[in-house]
């Protein structure tokens, strides 16, 4: 039985936030493939300045610099639909391929904090319903948390387990880690928008996370140890019609400018979980 005890409630509906708000969700949402590509520039560089050029990992760099601004783009366009009435489209979607595209995103960052990533897919999940790109965006966001959470520990080894499953025919993914878990004071704030220990932080990817996983009619929550902190959250079946019609509808929508700044200056115990 998976545990709720600190899921996310419903999502209430609420004006759209002002264009400084969505800028800053814009810059956070980007900031990952704009890394990418910054990064994929440089390495096209390096190969293309030695005195006999690698052209064949030049274009590979190429064609993932292509790949991630092509990926920066579609985000914001799924931004736009998180804070309109407009009613997204889903697809029926393969979360084994959504959970590689979302592992192929973050390769580098793995390689560099060395992460082992270990899967446990069941092969018996349905397909779900929803945005492959929003759903790959939540697990970027969900996986780089655990990723800085786990450069934070100086022993051990850094492991991330990326797991499917069903309960009462509902699919779930879950995102484990091996950090230092989540602080108990913590847990209740983890999902507010602008909680965040980082320096250049802004405090919104857990809280984008939970407003996408909700317009996709599922539920996010976490839970927490002493061996490191697991996230999960459901999705709708494809397979079922009635649940695809109550998901297309199913909008949620971002808070207002009052909800974003309120949380700004807040006091309290912060933690390291956070994006």
């Amino acid at each position: 039985m998976l545990d709720r005890r600190t899921r996310s409630g419903a999502h209430e509906d609420k004006q759209a936030p002002g264009i400084g708000e969505f800028a800053g969700l814009v810059a956070h949402e980007t900031s990952q493939p704009i890394s990418a590509i910054l990064l994929n520039c440089a390495t096209a560089r390096n190969h293309l300045s030695t005195p006999h050029p690698d052209l064949a990992r030049a274009r590979e760099c190429i064609d993932r610099i292509e790949r991630d601004a092509e990926r920066a783009r579609t985000i914001v366009q799924r931004l736009r639909l998180l804070i309109t009435d407009v009613r997204p489209e889903y697809t029926a979607l393969d979360l084994k391929l959504v959970i590689e595209g979302a592992l192929a995103t973050l390769e580098h960052e793995f390689a560099e904090a060395e992460v082992t990533v270990i899967r446990e897919l069941r092969p018996d999940v349905p397909l779900v319903l929803g945005d492959r790109v929003q759903l790959e965006q939540v697990l970027v966001n969900l996986c780089s948390n655990a990723i800085d959470a786990m450069r934070s520990t100086s022993s051990g080894p850094r492991a991330l387990t990326l797991a499917t499953g069903l309960e009462g025919g509902q699919p779930f993914v879950t995102v484990r880690d091996s950090g230092p878990g989540v602080e108990p004071q913590s847990l209740d704030r983890l999902f507010e928008p602008r909680f965040t220990t980082k320096s250049e932080g802004m405090g919104l990817g857990l809280y984008i996370s939970r407003s996408i996983v909700e317009l996709h009619g599922g539920r996010l929550w976490t839970t927490s140890g002493a061996t490191g902190a697991s996230f999960c959250f459901t999705l709708r079946a494809a397979s079922d019609p009635a649940e695809i019609a109550a998901a297309s509808t199913n909008v949620a929508r971002l808070p207002d400018r009052d909800a974003l700044t309120a949380t700004a200056d807040r006091g309290g115990a912060l933690s390291a979980r956070t994006a």
